[in-house]
């Protein structure tokens, strides 16, 4: 076996060290590169990230790559990691592989000034990468290594990719965005272990991590993560939205604490404000009192995380929609949102969670905040308004293909003036799990010929109630029991003129 060893800090790693480690396996047809973790190495000096961490994070950044991985045994060894020390353990460990050391053009050219040079290369044949515009000539290094220790070299060219951990920290430090400069897995260790930030920000996270559970506090270092990187690329305070990002759910402490929090503060609720999001303007609240924060931008960002607000500053914004798609979210709605924000930007990003919150509020059978039903009104306005045409030929059309099919109790109901989710729902049932998924088929198939975009499917895999999204149609499948369970009817039904009974009115049931 041909095994690579490509030593570093990593302090952090980066795309840089992994192309470069991936370049040298392919060109010099390695098995495996082994990226070596130095604990203290000769040549540098200053502080550093914690071995563990910066191994970690490693991990993190290469995991599910083909044969690169992170060895820890200069870690392990502890003291000055000596590259001969190195190389003696792995030729012990591994006798029968063949030991290829990799290093940038700089220490290829000082390498023979390191300690027992002659030993390394004999252990080790040596790769030297070229990596352009570094002024180093790659070649003459190499024959001297060969001249003065008996080296086997052979250089490689490598395009840099032109990032360094000294700028990562750096801007990591400035609230600045890293995306591209690593692997994102990469960047949330990195921000829920708090590297390389400033003073504040530590010693706030810290205290967050104190009063909320622990999967509250990933998802809030994934806010804050998300907010940093939207606020950069949208143009708002990246600063202030680090802090927002950080402390948007500081409340969210449950029901008896935040009651508790909410009579100390002598905050007074809006008697509309449901229990859920009692912890936005408690957030805000015990962000000014207990987390010394002053900055009203800040305070307003962590208030109208959860319901939003008409005319939403860009601080604001990309606090909303950071909760809504951070990096530990893996739900479906949060990918749906994720795409849309990368395919059309921040408001349809924000646009399209509005709508799939009030739907979702909506199917439990609860009331929309009437702050949620405003914002996204006034974000649809500012952003063209939907172009809805009239859509009652495509509703009859599939409530035509639904009956053909043998749907029962077809409705369909005009929407458009009461919510801004839909401008129609068909509402059918099946009378069992496998028609209700035959229906659901049906549809699927036939709906481009109708015109129709199915923008998504859900509840599919139970059969129980199917839900497609034609964006201005919504069309609900339903098997009796959860029909009659939800009486989703209930709901828009105030006006007969509202509703096309189809079953009754073309079939006469």
């Amino acid at each position: 076996m041909r095994t690579g060893i490509f030593g570093g800090t990593f302090d952090p790693i980066h795309r840089g060290h992994i192309e470069l480690a991936q370049a040298a396996k392919k060109c010099c047809d390695l098995d495996r590169v082994l990226l070596m973790v130095t604990a203290t190495p000769p040549h540098k000096s200053g502080e550093r990230t914690d071995g563990r961490i910066r191994s970690a994070v490693a991990k993190t950044a290469v995991s599910g790559l083909d044969g690169i991985y992170v060895c820890d045994m200069e870690l392990e060894r502890g003291g000055k990691s000596y590259t001969v020390d190195t190389l003696e353990e792995l030729h012990r460990l591994y006798p029968d592989d063949e030991l290829v050391y990799i290093v940038g053009a700089d220490m290829l050219e000082n390498l023979p000034n390191w300690y027992m040079p002659e030993r390394i290369c004999s252990i080790a044949s040596i790769v030297g990468a070229n990596r352009g515009g570094s002024g180093i000539d790659a070649e003459g290094a190499a024959n001297v290594l060969r001249e003065r220790c008996g080296a086997r070299v052979q250089v490689i060219d490598v395009t840099p990719f032109p990032v360094s951990s000294t700028e990562i920290r750096s801007r990591i430090h400035d609230a600045l965005s890293v995306r591209g400069m690593l692997p994102e897995n990469a960047e949330f260790e990195i921000y829920k272990n708090l590297l390389y930030m400033p003073d504040d920000v530590v010693s706030a996270a810290k205290k967050l991590k104190d009063e909320l559970s622990p999967e509250r506090f990933l998802h809030s270092i994934g806010t804050m993560m998300a907010a940093v990187e939207l606020a950069a690329k949208y143009g708002a305070d990246t600063k202030k939205a680090r802090l927002a990002g950080l402390l948007h759910d500081c409340a969210k402490l449950g029901d008896e604490k935040e009651a508790m929090l909410a009579e100390k503060y002598a905050l007074q609720v809006p008697a509309d404000l449901p229990g859920a999001l009692l912890h936005s303007p408690l957030g805000s609240a015990h962000a000014r009192k207990s987390y010394g924060i002053n900055d009203e931008d800040v305070l307003d960002a962590i208030l109208f995380h959860t319901t939003g607000r008409p005319a939403m500053t860009p601080l604001e914004k990309a606090v909303f929609l950071a909760d809504k798609l951070e990096p530990t979210r893996s739900d479906k709605h949060a990918g749906q949102i994720r795409k849309k924000e990368r395919e059309a930007g921040l408001d349809a990003g924000i646009i399209e969670a509005m709508r799939l919150s009030i739907e979702y509020t909506l199917s439990k059978g609860l009331p929309v905040h009437q702050s949620t039903e405003l914002s996204l009104k006034y974000m649809i306005n500012e952003n063209g308004g939907i172009k809805m045409t009239d859509t009652r030929e495509q509703v009859l059309s599939i409530c035509e293909l639904l009956d053909k099919k043998k749907a029962e109790d077809i409705v369909a109901i005009h929407v458009g003036d009461k919510t801004i989710i839909a401008e129609w729902f068909i509402i059918c049932s099946g009378h069992s799990a496998a028609q209700v998924k035959a229906l659901c088929d049906e549809l699927d198939e036939k709906c481009g010929g109708l015109g129709l975009d199915l923008r998504r499917k859900e509840g599919y895999a139970e059969g129980r109630w199917i839900v497609l999204d034609f964006a201005n149609i919504l069309v609900h499948i339903f098997h009796p029991e959860e029909r009659q369970y939800y009486n989703m009817e209930r709901l828009w039904i105030d006006t007969p003129d509202a509703c096309i009974n189809y079953s009754a009115e073309v079939n006469g049931n």
